[in-house]
């Protein structure tokens, strides 16, 4: 078993006025958070100072957080050094988060910026200004569509995206 940095919640806001952090999280189970001692947030690391579950949330006290104004301050992806016990080949949906996205051909098209997983897995890619898109870019987590999923290279390579970006316009 290795532990590895990985995305395991989100930020979503505050609560009350001791720096408490409202998270959303991205993990298979709130006991993962038990043993987490530090994490990292916009490439900053801080000491847990506690957690609790707070119905589908997680309420985080950080020891360097004492205020809510420091604490709405915080925003982004909440990373943490988590013991996973991997097959070769599988990873987190969570990992998908910042990778690149190559079309077909290899070249990048944007960047993984979330996902969801109601009914169908959807990745959502924030796609390069060359777009000229607003929106995400929205792709089914399907093999019809993903062809390669390098997570040492962090990148994702898709198949033909033409269709997708048709149907996202």
């Amino acid at each position: 078993m290795t532990a590895t940095q990985r995305v395991i919640a989100n930020i979503c806001g505050c609560h009350g006025i001791k720096g408490e952090l409202k998270l959303y999280p991205l993990t298979d189970s709130f006991e993962q958070f038990k043993d987490i001692e530090e994490v990292n947030i916009a490439e900053q690391n801080y000491k847990v100072s506690k957690f609790r579950p707070n119905k589908q949330f997680i309420i985080l006290k950080l020891e360097e957080v004492n205020t809510r104004n420091q604490a709405e301050e915080l925003k982004g992806f909440v990373r943490a050094e988590i013991s996973e016990e991997l097959e070769e080949g599988e990873y987190y949906l969570q990992d998908l988060i910042g990778l690149e996205v190559k079309d077909a051909s290899g070249e990048s098209i944007g960047k993984v910026n979330n996902f969801t997983e109601s009914g169908q897995t959807l990745i959502f890619i924030n796609l390069d200004e060359k777009y000229a898109k607003k929106n995400d870019l929205l792709v089914p987590f399907v093999e019809k569509y993903i062809d390669e999923i390098n997570i040492n290279e962090a990148f994702i390579k898709l198949k033909d995206i033409s269709e997708l970006i048709d149907l996202n316009k």
